[in-house]
C-alpha cells in the first residue's frame, strides 16, 4: 500500500481494517505531513491481515486530499492493482487472502 498527502497542511488519516465479515480486526491513525507519503506492506505492518480477507478504510480528514495505490502480489507474482471502493470520503481497497 503506498498512502499521500496531496494537501499541504498535516493529516491524520484514520485506518480501520475489517474481516470479510465485517467485523473490525484493527485500527489505527497514520500521520502524514503536507505533501508528505508513507508506503508498507499490509501484513507486516497491520499482522492480523496475513492470511484473511476484508477491507481496509483511510479516512480523508476534513479539508485534506489523501491519493492512495494498492499492489497484489501473490506468491506466482501475477500482480494486480487493489481497486478502491469510494464512499464518502472513504477509499477502501478490499484486500484479499495472501494464503
Amino acid at each position: 500500500m503506498a498512502i499521500a498527502n496531496v494537501s499541504s497542511p498535516a493529516a491524520n488519516i484514520l485506518v480501520i481494517i475489517r474481516n470479510d465479515a465485517g467485523a473490525q480486526i484493527d485500527t489505527e491513525t497514520i500521520v502524514l505531513n503536507g505533501s508528505g507519503h508513507t508506503s508498507f506492506v499490509l501484513s507486516t505492518q497491520y499482522p492480523a491481515t496475513a492470511n484473511t480477507r476484508g477491507t481496509i478504510e483511510f479516512g480523508t480528514p476534513a479539508g485534506a486530499e489523501i491519493s492512495i495505490f494498492g499492489i497484489r502480489s501473490p506468491p506466482a507474482l501475477t500482480f494486480t492493482t487493489l481497486p478502491p471502493l469510494a464512499e464518502q470520503c472513504r477509499a477502501v481497497p478490499r484486500f484479499p487472502s495472501t494464503g
